[in-house]
């Protein structure tokens, strides 16, 4: 309470700085002034038994700015597909968060201080015994850590300080950059590791037309009984477009693993490996400077990446006997848009933790496809969707896949990045009533399924924009799904009622509580759980 009073106070300081104009330099709030976005996929060219092929994410938002002050999180990982017999069975995850940090900004540096959570296949242990079968590898720890980092070092800021100007097509850079992080174990399980010293450097070499070839190396320290050493290196070339960043790339490298083998008694056992990996990445950065320019490409009639959207939440739930917190981050990425129709890709993935830890107990992964026709005022969408839900039961596939193919149609409102849309945030008036209301509605047939029973799924979900102050709105929002399940199984009827408060920044953050009915926690049709959640949510 007293955290969403402070932003309160925060968004009303900001409005008034805004109110007084451009001429007024002294230093204010902004929340979410950027977000930085970076995904990336790629396969072993030379396997050596680890893994076949990995999908990386990285999320870098900063949440709050005062002046050269920022608070922000970070929260990249890695799951890896392959095993021994199945080239695209699920293997393992790896998650590094900067659960919250502080950065000062000197220039082209920053400085900063972080309290760091690395992660290696964080399930519980209810199906360890497979571990030694999959040579997973099985650490966590807690880290408060040191950093001085140029800013051409962060995700989808690799081109910060390069001129593309069109008039002058080749220019040698020859420019380094590098990053520095040193990092002290505060907790740590499954692991003896104390230290952990990161340092990577890389030199853009020169620039032509909009292309930079680059060489980035990569070195990680782990203080532990015997000091261990886990290179890095990667040559690739940058191709820089208004609206995306695309790296084609290769890499070779050592990873220094922490394997559970079983000899009778538990034991933990050190691997090393080489691998030579290539793949490519895509990068986005979402601030003012690059959304204005997104919204000056409007009238081409081919667009690329027109739109980039998402959102990131995490959150507790209150009493529960299956949860005690959950998690997760949507990405909605508009791939090509020609006038009123556009080709989508989505991507979700879902956490939902054990019921006395914040270990991962459920972790569902998604990817929607499809195509929107725009109007002004409403969206029509025909969509696929491809899902699989992890069990740390199994420590494997957790044998539900829920695929789906059907059609959704709503008001614009209701698409991610649209929230605020028609809302005007400036001039004099502090308050203004919205009654703002926008709703969806979707009907699907399931198809291919692994372990869900069930035909149809009918959902619809509506908001309610209640008022503006300043800039924050208050909400309400519910949802319904209904699941028509095969003859042998019951439906499933699901619901959520959610109460929250909106700050407007560059980009939205909120804090809710929702109350929902779910039937699917574990499985199909059960358990079933009436429960509370109170969260905080980052739009953008």
């Amino acid at each position: 309470m007293l955290l969403v009073m402070a932003l309160a106070g925060l968004c009303r300081a900001d409005a008034v700085d805004d109110k007084e104009g451009e001429a007024d330099t002294k230093p204010h709030v902004v929340l979410v002034p950027r977000v930085r976005i970076g995904l990336e996929y790629g396969g072993l060219v030379v396997r050596r038994g680890d893994f076949s092929s990995a999908f990386r994410y990285n999320y870098l938002i900063d949440l709050l700015q005062y002046g050269r002050h920022i608070l922000f999180t970070d929260i990249n990982g890695e799951i890896d597909w392959g095993t021994p017999g199945l080239g695209l069975a699920f293997n393992r995850i790896r998650h590094n968060i900067s659960i919250l940090g502080y950065r000062y900004d000197l220039g082209k540096y920053y400085i900063g201080l972080q309290y760091y959570h690395r992660c290696y296949n964080p399930f519980q242990g209810k199906g360890r015994l497979a571990l030694s079968l999959h040579n997973r590898t099985l650490a966590t720890t807690y880290y408060l850590g040191l950093e001085f980092v140029d800013k051409a070092m962060l995700v989808a800021q690799e081109d910060y300080g390069i001129d593309f100007d069109p008039a002058k097509p080749f220019e040698f850079l020859g420019r380094f950059h590098f990053a520095l992080n040193l990092n002290r174990a505060t907790a740590r399980q499954y692991t003896e590791l104390s230290w952990l010293f990161i340092a990577r450097t890389r030199l853009d070499l020169l620039r032509f037309q909009n292309l930079v070839p680059y060489v980035e190396a990569r070195g990680e320290l782990l203080g532990q009984g015997p000091w261990n050493f886990v290179p890095r290196v990667e040559t690739g070339v940058r191709f820089h477009w208004p609206t995306v960043e695309f790296t084609p790339f290769v890499q070779w490298g050592r990873t220094e693993e922490w394997v559970r083998i079983f000899y009778g008694d538990q034991s933990i056992h050190f691997e090393s490996r080489s691998y030579l990996y290539a793949g490519g990445r895509l990068e986005f950065l979402l601030d003012r400077e690059t959304i204005a320019r997104r919204a000056s490409l409007a009238d081409r009639q081919w667009k690329f990446f027109p739109e980039v959207h998402g959102q990131g939440e995490y959150g507790f739930f209150a009493g529960s006997r299956y949860n005690r917190g959950a998690g997760g981050l949507n990405l909605n990425l508009d791939l090509i848009r020609c006038q009123h129709l556009s080709l989508f890709s989505n991507l979700t993935m879902h956490m939902d933790t054990a019921p006395t830890a914040l270990n991962p107990d459920k972790v569902l992964l998604a990817v929607d496809y499809g195509l929107r026709y725009d109007w002004p005022i409403i969206f029509l969408e025909a969509f696929g969707r491809s899902a699989a839900r992890l069990d740390s039961d199994r420590l494997h596939d957790g044998g539900n896949s829920p695929n789906l193919a059907g059609a959704r149609v709503g008001t614009q409102g209701m698409r991610l990045g649209h929230y605020d849309d028609g809302i005007s945030f400036a001039g004099p008036n502090q308050f203004q009533w919205l009654h703002k209301f926008n709703a969806q509605v979707s009907l699907a047939h399931y198809f291919n399924s692994i372990n869900w029973p069930a035909t149809w799924n009918v959902a619809a979900q509506a908001r309610w924009d209640i008022l503006r102050w300043w800039r924050m709105i208050p909400y309400v929002k519910g949802g319904l799904e209904f699941i028509d399940a095969h003859r042998q199984s019951t439906d499933v009827v699901e619901y959520f009622v959610e109460q929250g408060l909106r700050f407007h920044g560059v980009m939205d953050m909120a804090f809710f509580y929702r109350f929902q009915h779910r039937e699917t926690i574990y499985t199909f049709r059960g358990p079933t759980e009436g429960q509370s959640f109170v969260g905080l949510r980052v739009l953008f």
